[in-house]
């Protein structure tokens, strides 16, 4: 048998020119609060959130994750999340003063995305203190900040009520938007406008690449 070598970004204190934003593979190992999962032959320690860990065992075949890679000078984490609208409102939590990655992370433990778009929009500060770590001064900060940026995400429809197997297949399509080379920015908007007409995941991608090249072309 082979040998597993396993690359543990936690802890090498290395400097990259690369960011990893997406892997797929198999889950070799489930910690308290990270997982392992073997891409390639090459393990990657991936911190993820208590919700999604729960829903994590060593049965599972095959897992997807968004990757958020925080670099310092003298340690690399990987971050996992499920979908990729997660893992823009973690970004967004990490812009408010007082809150890193671990405390983001927290966050997500305790609230899913529409629970904490929701309680910020709201203000419901006795919503916000039930997450471990996060007191009311930074619970303040998260609304005065984030307020107007989680009500143009919700608006946008990236938060809302789609059934699993819609925003699956909204994830999927911007998922291969981007790797044609298109923008995320640019992949979320076309698919967002084209989901309503499509049937499914396939009829989905070919109304999105036909709504860019139409756009394309009448900008031209």
């Amino acid at each position: 048998m082979s040998a597993v070598v396993y690359l543990y970004l936690t802890t090498m204190n290395i400097q990259v020119n690369y960011m990893i934003g997406y892997l797929q593979g198999s889950i070799q190992h489930i910690g308290e609060s990270n997982i392992i999962l073997l891409v390639s032959g090459v393990g990657y320690e991936i911190e993820v959130n208590d919700i999604l860990l729960h829903k994590l065992t060593m049965a599972t075949k095959e897992l997807q994750l968004y990757i958020y890679h925080h670099v310092r000078e003298d340690q690399q984490s990987l971050f996992g999340f499920s979908s990729i609208r997660e893992k823009d409102l973690f970004k967004m939590l990490l812009k408010v003063n007082g809150v890193g990655p671990k405390l983001a992370l927290a966050i997500f433990s305790g609230l899913d995305a529409n629970a904490l778009v929701n309680a910020v929009l709201s203000e419901d500060y006795a919503t916000l203190k039930q997450v471990k770590g996060l007191g009311i001064k930074v619970a303040k900060r998260l609304v005065m900040d984030l307020k107007t940026p989680f009500s143009v995400f919700a608006n946008s429809g990236l938060i809302g009520t789609e059934s699993d197997n819609s925003s699956s297949e909204w994830q999927d399509a911007v998922l291969v938007l981007t790797r044609l080379g298109y923008k995320t920015s640019i992949a979320e908007k076309v698919v967002l406008a084209c989901k309503a007409d499509a049937d499914d995941l396939d009829h989905l991608i070919r109304l999105s690449l036909k709504y860019i090249s139409t756009e394309t072309t009448g900008s031209q």
